[in-house]
């Protein structure tokens, strides 16, 4: 009977103890239900982060070409012939593009006679003044340019030892050294 018992108390004690190992698992199992729905979620989370990504870059990208170009300062329409986008403000300069008539653009705070800097189609250049319907906003910065380009072209030709003269027909004018006319140009006059 002793035997028995004995028996019985072993039986019971690895009874016990594959009880516990199988909790063990059990426990083990949980948390690695519990780990991967946390992983899943985060992966998710990550995805929408990664998403996110090309829309704000796009963003930044935008943000530095409006800091690089200045700040738009009028929208107008191209001219019905349009006009060719150029890389800088020449006429011999790279052409970009072309702009087809009636299109929408966007002139910003770079003017370089005749030429605007433009944004067409995410892409920035130099259109002249010419392909552009004008507007009040433009027409003051192309006056206020030209009397700028005045103002450097008489200082040039300013001295203290000239006197200018305006002549029968409104021509500016001034006696050189060898007693002759020398005709500059007529708003050194006014």
């Amino acid at each position: 009977m002793k035997s028995v018992m004995t028996m019985f108390l072993i039986l019971m004690s690895m009874d016990l103890g594959i009880s516990q190992e199988l909790d063990s698992i059990e426990a083990r199992i949980d948390s690695l239900r519990f780990l991967e729905s946390s992983i899943v979620t985060e992966i998710d989370d990550l995805r929408s982060q990664k998403e996110a990504i090309p829309q704000q870059i796009n963003k930044l990208e935008l943000d530095k070409l409006n800091l690089q170009i200045g700040e738009v300062i009028a929208e107008t329409v191209t001219s019905t012939s349009g006009g060719i986008l150029r890389a800088s403000p020449s006429a011999s300069s790279k052409m970009i593009s072309k702009i087809p008539g009636n299109y929408i653009i966007k002139i910003y705070n770079s003017y370089k006679q005749p030429y605007f800097k433009i944004k067409y189609k995410e892409q920035i250049g130099y259109l002249s003044y010419g392909s552009i319907e004008l507007n009040p906003t433009l027409e003051i910065i192309i006056k206020n340019n030209k009397k700028t380009q005045i103002r450097k072209i008489d200082s040039k030709y300013r001295s203290s030892r000239r006197t200018y003269r305006r002549g029968p027909r409104g021509g500016c004018y001034y006696i050189n050294s060898n007693g002759n006319k020398t005709y500059v140009a007529r708003s050194i006059c006014n």
